[in-house]
């Protein structure tokens, strides 16, 4: 029985472990991971890599599954490695996941724009390895609407309908979007971090850095909270942003300063910068779309 009074009839849970077989002979390590991780995503309770792995590769897959899957235990046997699911993804909270990855992407944004600031190459580099935090929500995510789509039970237990699914697809997709914007800002950084950058042109990239920041927070409120007025403005502030600050005119203006027109260096990495800027305001605009094609 729902909240409205509806009843809602669904099949019985099976209570079957889901196993997933991979059969490694004759497969690379990049393919036989990436089946791992499918079979991740498809709901398996448990993963058998079957057939002879080198020890590299077993090593390999080990880490891989370690450093991407959350919630697997891992044992490995002369002819098999076996990935166990040690968690029921239907007692997790699918806001915690989604909030979690926005929070995580919001934080490197956040910190790669201070390290502009401040010239920091250590938080420059920690903006990069927080990317893996990022793709292990992704991929637990993924899991989960997966489930959601194919299961209606499961769907009805984590309150997530299966047409919303797709939408809550392409936010979680957007949300790792935005987590490699960051990194590849955090790149450009490193490479000119001993550079003489002028400051009053830092001061305007890192002020228009603040204000998409804001522009990305309202959109995931927005989808959040089903809150279209928002989207809608927020769409309106996106625009404003284009137009301006980061409009042709503006963008070739900060690219030609003759301070840094002579180093192709520093030009190369401020103009990274300033499209990957603009590449996080596409993304908030795109999630502020989904808010008004989900009612």
């Amino acid at each position: 029985m729902k909240d409205d009074g509806a009843l809602v009839l669904l099949p019985a849970k099976k209570k079957d472990t889901k196993i997933m077989t991979i059969n490694a002979e004759g497969m690379s390590t990049r393919y036989i991971i990436r089946k791992m991780i499918g079979a991740y995503i498809n709901g398996a309770d448990r993963i058998e890599i079957d057939g002879p792995v080198v020890r590299d590769d077993r090593r390999q897959i080990r880490t891989a599954a370690k450093d991407m899957l959350i919630g697997v235990e891992i044992s490995l046997e002369d002819d098999k490695i076996s990935i166990q699911c040690i968690i029921d993804i239907s007692k997790l909270s699918d806001r915690q996941i989604f909030e979690n990855a926005y929070k995580a992407t919001n934080l490197m944004y956040i910190n790669v724009f201070y390290a502009l600031s401040e010239m920091n190459r250590e938080l420059a580099e920690d903006v990069i390895e927080q990317d893996s935090d990022v793709d292990r929500l992704n991929i637990l995510a993924i899991r989960l609407l997966s489930l959601a789509a194919k299961d209606p039970s499961f769907s009805e237990c984590v309150e997530i309908a299966g047409y919303d699914a797709l939408n809550y697809r392409a936010l979680i997709d957007h949300i790792e979007t935005m987590a490699d914007h960051c990194v590849n800002i955090a790149h450009a950084i490193i490479d000119i971090v001993d550079k003489d950058i002028p400051q009053d042109l830092k001061e305007t990239i890192i002020d228009t850095s603040k204000r998409v920041n804001k522009i990305y927070a309202d959109a995931f409120y927005a989808f959040w909270n089903r809150k279209q007025k928002l989207a809608d403005n927020t769409i309106e502030a996106a625009a404003d942003i284009e137009k301006t600050t980061l409009s042709i005119e503006n963008k070739s203006r900060m690219l030609t300063d003759k301070r840094i027109i002579g180093t192709a260096d520093v030009t190369g990495a401020i103009a990274i910068i300033i499209d990957n800027i603009g590449s996080i305001l596409h993304i908030s605009k795109n999630i502020c779309e989904l808010v008004i094609d989900m009612e």
